[in-house]
């Protein structure tokens, strides 16, 4: 939809314009519908429509990037034509973006900016304001003849207020929920430490006392026994220690870094550090894909499948990374021959703390580790136990083809 000046002499501008008065009058409004800044945002454009004789008043959100536009609120005679506040189409998105690249950034107040108006409306015009979260609101009104830029200027005071306020409104409760999701994460840590390493640590310990108080009368076989199941029961207690600190760690990797990454090369190098923790081998197949991700939460999410293969497939049989290029970048299968997941955990697999009660020695850590580090790259993963193969595939998009926004 295409932009233009409008050219219409002076004396077709409409006469009605906020006066002094009712322009302070919503400010006053703005300032105190601070508490419910989107009802007071319809109210101050209502009262704007009808004291400049506009046909409506709306304004939107529009974010830093290429995500989609937003409709805050309208008011006047036809603001039932925008539809409802939320999400709004490419066509209007498209229309307000324009009117964003037309503004004048040297200029230190808004400019008016006319544009060809939808649906019949005479005149229309975008007034840009930039707030401090670097979201763009734009004030859009109609009429039937231009407005003077003064009348909107003043309106863009209130109007820009309370549309930061939205936006700080929503970072406030982003904040708030993030903080929740912090502390339940926080209590269930403590209580599954509390749980899974209460059993290796009486098992060290009586051992350990064994050892001290019957060291005399023990053999040479059974004092070997016991220092092994001592040094069996440590490695034990710092795998589960080092799973917890690595999903918390997971929580706090910063923004994701992306850069050309050999997706069979990452394949390679969590292969190799697997092996040098557990017993087995790892067959890679499959050409090499390169996409555009972060290398370190792909190899991260590798090494935890690998690890669980070599623990759980039978001995004497081979883990297997099956690496394919897809339409969305690369699909990762990780597959063993090992008795699979227990049905009863199936629901809750991907979740903290999901363990079977057969295996104790386990956090239930490292396939939520798995979906919160490809969640990140834009990925998801998938379970399936298929003809005694246990497959754990992860599906990892292409960022440099702008699969994830």
């Amino acid at each position: 939809m295409r932009q233009v000046w409008n050219s219409a002499p002076r004396t077709d501008v409409v006469s009605m314009s906020l006066t002094r008065n009712r322009a302070h009058d919503l400010v006053t409004l703005a300032l105190g519908a601070r508490r419910q800044p989107a009802s007071g945002l319809a109210t101050v454009l209502t009262m704007a429509a009808d004291e400049l004789g506009t046909s409506l008043a709306g304004v939107f959100l529009v974010p830093a990037g290429t995500g989609g536009a937003e409709l805050l609120a309208a008011g006047g005679p036809l603001a039932a034509g925008l539809g409802p506040p939320g999400p709004v189409g490419p066509v209007t998105t498209r229309l307000l973006r324009d009117a964003i690249a037309l503004g004048d950034e040297s200029s230190p107040q808004p400019t008016l900016r006319p544009t060809r108006p939808p649906g019949g409306h005479a005149w229309a015009g975008a007034m840009p304001l930039l707030l401090a979260s670097a979201t763009t609101v734009v004030l859009l009104v109609t009429a039937d003849r231009p407005v003077e830029t003064d009348a909107l200027h003043w309106l863009a005071g209130p109007v820009g207020l309370l549309a930061q306020r939205v936006c700080d409104q929503r970072e406030l409760e982003a904040l708030r929920a993030e903080l929740h999701e912090l502390r339940q994460d926080r209590n269930l840590l403590r209580a599954g430490l509390q749980h899974d390493l209460r059993g290796p640590l009486t098992a060290i310990r009586g051992m350990a006392v064994t050892v001290r108080t019957r060291a005399q009368r023990l053999s040479d076989d059974q004092r070997s026994e016991l220092l092994a199941c001592i040094e069996a029961q440590a490695e034990r207690l710092e795998r589960m220690l080092s799973e917890a600190l690595a999903d918390v760690g997971a929580r706090s990797d910063g923004p994701v870094r992306l850069r050309p990454t050999g997706v069979r090369a990452v394949a390679e190098r969590a292969a190799a550090a697997a092996r040098s923790s557990r017993d087995g081998q790892v067959v890679i197949e499959g050409r090499e894909v390169t996409l555009v991700t972060d290398p370190d939460r792909l190899e991260r999410s590798l090494l935890n499948l690998l690890d669980n293969a070599l623990k759980f497939a039978p001995p004497g049989t081979q883990a297997y990374v099956l690496v394919e290029a897809v339409p969305e970048g690369a699909a990762i299968t990780v597959a063993d021959r090992g008795p699979g997941v227990a049905a009863g955990v199936l629901p809750r697999l991907f979740g903290a703390y999901a363990t079977d009660p057969a295996r104790p020695d386990g956090t239930g850590l490292g396939l939520h580790s798995v979906q919160r580090l490809v969640g990140e790259l834009g990925g998801r993963v998938e379970y399936a136990r298929q003809k005694q193969w246990t497959r754990f595939a992860l599906t990892v998009p292409d960022r440099a083809a702008g699969q994830v926004p």
